[in-house]
């Protein structure tokens, strides 16, 4: 199954990326790719995360990795990211879906 990343989850992940990255380019690079291997884990289709509570909607799901969130869509073929939000700066962000 493919992983494919939304224009709003590509954005998210490059504004985490740059807000790191002006108190440490080595933090910055080490999140990056630690959110990038667990989104692309999703590809799995063996394991199913939980339903991401304040959208509660069935087929919006979560997977947490520190105080980030990916917020993802199993379709039929593919996964899609929808977003990545720092949990502790933004919940409500996701009230619009």
């Amino acid at each position: 199954m493919t992983v494919v990343w939304s224009k709003e989850a590509k954005d998210s992940l490059s504004k985490i990326y740059y807000y790191i990255l002006e108190d440490s380019p080595q933090n910055a690079e080490m999140v990056l790719d630690k959110i990038i291997a667990l989104a692309e884990s999703l590809h799995d289709s063996r394991y199913e995360f939980a339903i991401e509570p304040i959208i509660n909607k069935e087929r919006f799901r979560h997977i947490s990795i520190w105080s980030y969130k990916i917020i993802y869509e199993r379709k039929l073929d593919f996964v899609l990211i929808i977003d990545i939000f720092n949990g502790k700066q933004n919940p409500n962000r996701l009230n619009k879906y």
